[in-house]
């Protein structure tokens, strides 16, 4: 798939944002994000994430998205905020008895 025009600005702009961030040095990690949209449109929340975890990767915070480091991943719309439209991203560390 071919990625738009927009998505290859937003995520332009995301790196920009995310550069000088400590990478993740756990070995194995939790990623969860929450999508807040500045309109109520709705959208594909299975691709949000995967755009997040893609970037995570491009900004050289996570090494991978593949299972073996990301072994759990979940997401959720928080709602509409059109003055603050974001994705809080969380990552945790899994240790050896969870995955």
């Amino acid at each position: 798939m071919i990625p738009s025009a927009a998505h290859e600005q937003w995520h332009k702009a995301s790196l920009w944002h995310l550069k000088g961030s400590p990478p993740c040095f756990y070995p194995k990690v939790g990623v969860f994000a929450t999508f807040y949209s500045k309109t109520a449109r709705e959208q594909d929340l299975d691709n949000c994430l995967t755009s997040i975890l893609d970037l995570l990767v491009d900004a050289r915070i996570l090494n991978s998205d593949g299972w073996n480091t990301v072994k759990m991943q979940g997401s959720m719309y928080g709602g509409k905020d059109k003055d603050n439209p974001r994705c809080e991203v969380e990552i945790h560390e899994i240790n050896d008895e969870q995955g």
